[in-house]
């Protein structure tokens, strides 16, 4: 049809699709190129490509006639700063959409490795500057790996990206149509950022894909290495397992699943945890016995469900090759939200609750009784409020990315690790501006990042994180409170499950060798609480204070940036020093002994 285009891709229509509110999610800046290899059925033939945003810029427009052999094009360009307008957008405007296109004017043509990227980029990974940049802030100690891998196999993982196949593969999506990176460019993001990976291995792979894993990762370059030699043609010739100090592996995941049609990993599960036990010992028996594993180097992780202790039994029982059970306690539940009290309180109280009589706890044990001496490590960590179809949306949608977000995912994060040592932590997930629920409406989860490339700007949730990365360093230590202690008692609500007493001052302490840190948490909802120290050692006199807090505990930076760290050195630090802690914020304090 004349005029319309032979094939198109449209990105960055989020807000087209029922996110309005997110504008547009990537602005088109700098310099580009397109590459494109194109063949003609006749020396006519001709192929126009054109990149715009729908309805308001074209970046690119240019008509190409390759001949009857195939032919190699390249366009380099530049966006100026303000040709993709960042809005603001009213209510009601056009959302357009990012959209690549090629037309045929005349004769038919063939079409390859077709590529439209950014040729700016300082970084070395296959990764935007942004999202290194972001990464490095965070200081991550874990990065996992969960995208659609499954269905694939250890060839297609590993190849160069013009050689990579689609993955995705579903029983009820047939063609397998997502193209994503490779494990050895996200293994390059995590030596970037220093973090230690945590790969999700595809339950489809065979025998071979799993020993050829170890290999890749582990084994030096030698005669008879096929993996070796591939990640040394890749780029990296030393072994991966020099780079980190762990490599975690797990077996797909929640592969507890039903593996019926109701089960989002439907594909991916294995109908109970006996059978996930079963597999699971079998698949990551291969891991274990493979030349070159070496158990210092690796943690192998089966997943279980947090609501479900039961699960956990079944893993334990049926599975003695696994070092981690790995769960997901999601928290933020409002079944009543009449006040701040009802919506706050219950959400600070729940992860005291989880470790003292809750399911997280039962779990704890179970794992600590089993034959294993397996421990336990959390493989997703956020705000999960997209139920209960009486919560208003705007009230959801504050919950979920307001100030206290700074405040509970670290202090969950800190209370598993302090009560059961539970060690690696992921919260889930770095982008992502809103979840589908029911009748169109978007709720704000789960991007810990409100975007990357448009305003970048940080949910509290990511900046609560960050500010506990840098204090958390050698050995988590002893924190002792005396003096006049407040709190509340926390009756059973919003999925706190049984009467719970809980300090409104909650303290964290770490130490490696002659460098310490200390995080503090106030959970009063209105009193500033100040906090006099006493300290081991003899501080140098000097600390850095960095704190999340807003006087608004509903502030966010979906709009603006409202909610930052702020840091700060505090002179003449020592035994005595007295810091009033604002309401519902979040404190780390670093410093040196002599």
């Amino acid at each position: 049809i004349p005029g319309t285009a032979a094939w198109f891709h449209v990105w960055d229509n989020a807000w087209g699709q029922g996110a309005a509110s997110s504008g547009k999610l990537y602005l088109v800046r700098g310099n580009y190129r397109f590459d494109v290899w194109v063949r003609g059925a006749s020396p006519e033939a001709k192929l126009r490509a054109r990149w715009r945003r729908a309805g308001e810029s074209t970046f690119f427009d240019q008509t190409f006639q390759p001949g009857v052999g195939w032919r190699k094009f390249t366009v380099d360009f530049f966006v100026p700063e303000g040709m993709d307008r960042p809005g603001p957008y009213a209510p009601g405007e056009p959302t357009p959409g990012l959209i690549l296109e090629l037309f045929v004017p005349n004769d038919d043509v063939w079409v390859d490795d077709i590529s439209l990227r950014r040729t700016d980029e300082t970084n070395p990974t296959a990764f935007s500057d942004a999202l290194v940049e972001r990464l490095s802030e965070l200081r991550p100690s874990t990065l996992r790996h969960l995208s659609r891998q499954f269905g694939g196999n250890l060839e297609n993982q590993l190849a160069a990206p013009f050689a990579r196949r689609t993955t995705g593969w579903h029983p009820a999506n047939r063609v397998a149509q997502h193209y994503d990176y490779s494990l050895h460019e996200f293994l390059e993001l995590c030596a970037e950022v220093g973090a230690n990976p945590w790969y999700c291995v595809p339950p489809t792979w065979k025998a071979e894909d799993l020993e050829g894993l170890v290999e890749y990762l582990a084994a030096p370059l030698g005669p008879g290495r096929p993996w070796a030699t591939r990640r040394a043609e890749l780029g990296r010739t030393e072994p991966w397992t020099s780079a980190f100090d762990q490599v975690h592996l797990e077996f797909s995941n929640e592969a507890w699943g039903g593996a019926s049609p109701s089960d989002p990993f439907w594909g991916w599960s294995m109908g109970g945890p006996e059978a996930l036990a079963e597999i699971g010992h079998d698949r990551l028996g291969i891991l274990r016995q493979a030349p070159f594993f070496r158990p210092a180097r690796f943690n192998l992780i089966l997943g279980a469900n947090v609501n479900s202790p039961w699960v956990t039994d079944r893993i334990e029982l049926g599975s003695s090759h696994h070092d981690q059970v790995a769960l997901a306690p999601y928290f933020g539940h409002l079944e009543r939200f009449a006040n701040l009290g009802e919506i706050f309180l219950p959400l600070f109280a729940r992860p005291f609750d989880d470790v003292d009589q809750g399911k997280f706890a039962r779990i704890a044990d179970i794992v600590e009784q089993g034959n294993n001496r397996t421990k336990l490590a959390i493989y997703e960590l956020n705000y999960h409020t997209t139920r209960n179809p009486a919560l208003p949306l705007d009230l959801r949608n504050d919950f979920v990315t307001c100030q206290a977000g700074a405040v509970t995912l670290p202090l969950y994060a800190l209370e598993y690790m302090r009560a059961f040592d539970v060690e690696p932590i992921c919260a889930f997930t770095a982008l992502e501006y809103g979840f589908g629920i029911a009748q169109g409406q978007q709720v704000r989860l789960w991007g810990l990042l409100r975007d990357l490339e448009a305003t970048g700007r940080k949910r509290p949730t990511w900046l609560g994180m960050e500010l506990v990365n840098r204090a958390i360093q050698g050995d988590m230590i002893r924190t002792q409170h005396t003096g006049r202690i407040t709190g509340w008692r926390q009756e059973p609500m919003n999925r706190v499950m049984h009467t719970v007493d809980v300090d409104h001052v909650q303290s964290f302490a770490f130490r490696d060798h002659k460098r310490f840190a200390l995080v503090l948490f106030n959970l009063s909802l209105h009193r500033v609480l100040p906090v006099e120290l006493q300290l081991p050692g003899m501080p140098e006199g000097t600390a850095t204070l960095h704190s999340v807090h807003h006087p608004d505990i509903f502030a966010t930076n979906e709009e603006s940036e409202e909610v930052r760290i702020r840091t700060r050195t505090l002179q003449d630090f020592g035994d005595g020093t007295t810091l009033p802690l604002p309401p519902h914020s979040v404190v780390a304090i670093t410093w040196r002994v002599r």
